[in-house]
């Protein structure tokens, strides 16, 4: 908490000195609270899909000179970094109103085709960011709040050119990022287990200057079984001001949890999530969340999707990443299959129609060896649903991966968190791979599970009963690394390169390795898996 501390005394000086020379927002323009872009995707599926971007931004609605949210989002402009206040008035363009579900916050939006954009007041003066964090583990909505890290800082986020600006692609994922707070988690302490790093994860993010953050869902914990209302109080508790400067850094593009459910779920965050980081305003909470039976009303958004690529490259270069909405809403629906199963055949369509590089995101694994409930190898249901979808009846490889070369399946991986701990699992058989690796990365901050096969936080092992044979036969051998520390992955795809079996080369960021510097920050280098993957793994099985 002392570096904490010392660095809200240094950025609150910062944060004066900032409207000084900036000047504060225009009388008609209300507190900005939070800033970030995101990838909006296609949902159609096409040959090519770039990239394209929405600059998004919360206003304090109570401040706001008028009750419309259109109006009060018209009171600022969007236009690139550095322009004088007469350009960015005659080329700003004006932010509109997304729906609204808190009523105590505006969310704005603007397109982002430029590699950075700004955002002003209508007289042309740059707006910077009032961000308040709270790392208490018990209040909410009375404080403490106190300065966050991007408090004063201008609203710059990066946008659709920023992405595949260098030859050597950067891309940063991960996922189940809150603090539950309480006797489970110590939201004011950022080591161990059961400590929130968050803010040490956004800021060493921040820092390799990505090219594309991915967040694979469960943005809200804090008090998940007290607190089961969806608020903007325990959105800035849980997410926004202490991922800010992550924010900031890239384009993200947002997956859905299970945390992030409706009315029909006991964590029903999902009000939250739409109104955030929905891909429009045409689904919602109000569309997909209610206490309709199973089989009556849609839980899942339909599949999108966008492709990138590295400065400099070729087709052979690009990548497609597919999100998906496919979770057990922990409620009194649980895993709708039909709907997990049609939305898995619409990305495989929507894989086969694009680069021969692609990957799946979604949250709950359909895959996965823990110990962890009665789910070894992950929920039953929605594996169910993609082996439906691919082929159940067929043999391993003939599913997914029916190419010769690397990467030879399409998806050549899943992106997956859920359970709190790194582990990726892959398939390999006589020189291919029979089925796309498994990646979990829900170790993004929420506290840590031990649930890894074996009894140690790391754990290489090999499993030959994995459920992807023929009509989901138990006849399948995977190897299965398993790492219970918090951090990331930056995955890197570099132009004109050979690219591996999943077309990324991995870099991992363990927060048991970050260091505190004397003046408060965090040292903190990116590197391989903790220890050596032995050639020889000894069954899982042995290691429980």
């Amino acid at each position: 908490m002392g570096q904490w501390r010392q660095s809200f005394k240094v950025r609150s000086v910062s944060f004066l000195a900032a409207l000084f020379c900036a000047g504060s927002a225009g009388a008609e323009s209300a507190p900005v609270y939070a800033a970030w872009s995101q990838v909006i995707g296609e949902t159609v599926a096409a040959a090519s899909a770039p990239a394209k971007v929405e600059m998004r931004f919360v206003i304090d609605a109570k401040a706001a000179s008028t009750p419309d949210r259109d109006t009060a989002c018209g009171a600022f402009l969007v236009a690139e970094p550095g322009l004088d206040a007469s350009d960015v008035m005659s080329k700003g363009r004006t932010p509109v109103a997304r729906k609204q579900t808190f009523k105590d916050i505006f969310v704005c939006r603007a397109e982002a085709p430029e590699a950075q954009v700004q955002l002003y007041d209508t007289t042309g003066v740059a707006v910077v960011l009032t961000s308040q964090m709270n790392l208490d583990n018990d209040k909410v909505e009375d404080g403490p709040w106190q300065p966050g890290p991007s408090n004063g800082v201008a609203v710059v986020v990066a946008g659709a050119a920023w992405i595949g600006r260098d030859a050597t692609f950067k891309l940063l994922t991960l996922g189940d990022t809150g603090c539950r707070g309480g006797r489970h988690q110590n939201c004011g302490h950022w080591r161990g287990k059961d400590g929130w790093p968050l803010p040490q994860i956004a800021s060493v993010g921040a820092e390799q200057a990505p090219d594309l953050v991915i967040h694979v869902g469960d943005f809200r914990y804090f008090h998940e079984n007290a607190l089961r209302q969806d608020s903007w109080a325990l959105w800035q508790k849980d997410f926004f001001p202490v991922a800010q400067p992550l924010l900031l850094a890239a384009p993200w593009a947002m997956a859905r949890g299970n945390h992030e459910g409706c009315s029909y779920a006991s964590l029903a965050f999902g009000a939250g999530y739409f109104q955030f980081f929905g891909q429009s305003d045409d689904i919602d909470c109000d569309d997909l969340g209610t206490t309709a039976p199973p089989g009556e009303t849609a839980i899942y958004r339909a599949p999108w999707y966008f492709d990138v690529m590295p400065a400099g490259g070729t087709p052979e270069d690009a990548h497609r990443f597919v999100i998906i909405d496919a979770n057990d809403y922990e409620g009194a629906v649980g895993v709708k299959t039909a709907q997990a199963e049609a939305h898995f055949k619409t990305a495989i369509n929507i894989s086969a129609a694009g680069p021969k590089s692609s990957w799946w995101v979604w949250h709950s694994p359909a895959l996965q060896r823990i110990t962890w409930k009665q789910q070894p190898f992950g929920d039953p249901l929605l594996r169910q649903a993609l082996l439906a979808a691919a082929g159940i009846d067929k043999a391993d490889g003939q599913r997914f991966c029916l190419s010769g070369e690397a990467p030879n399946c399409s998806p050549s991986m899943f992106l997956l968190g859920h359970q709190h701990l790194y582990q990726d699992v892959s398939f390999p058989k006589d020189g291919k791979w029979i089925f796309p690796q498994a990646t979990i990365v829900g170790h993004g901050g929420v506290n840590l599970r031990d649930s890894n096969p074996g009894p140690g936080h790391i754990e290489y092992c090999e499993e030959d009963d994995f459920p992807l044979g023929a009509n989901g036969a138990h006849d399948v051998t995977g190897r299965v690394n398993t790492v219970v520390d918090h951090g990331f992955v930056l995955w890197t795809r570099k132009a004109g390169a050979k690219h591996g079996q999943t077309g990324w080369e991995p870099q991992y960021s363990w927060v048991s390795s970050y260091a505190e510097t004397a003046d408060g920050k965090i040292s903190a280098a990116l590197g391989g898996l903790p220890q050596a993957a032995p050639e020889q793994p000894k069954s899982c099985i042995a290691a429980q």
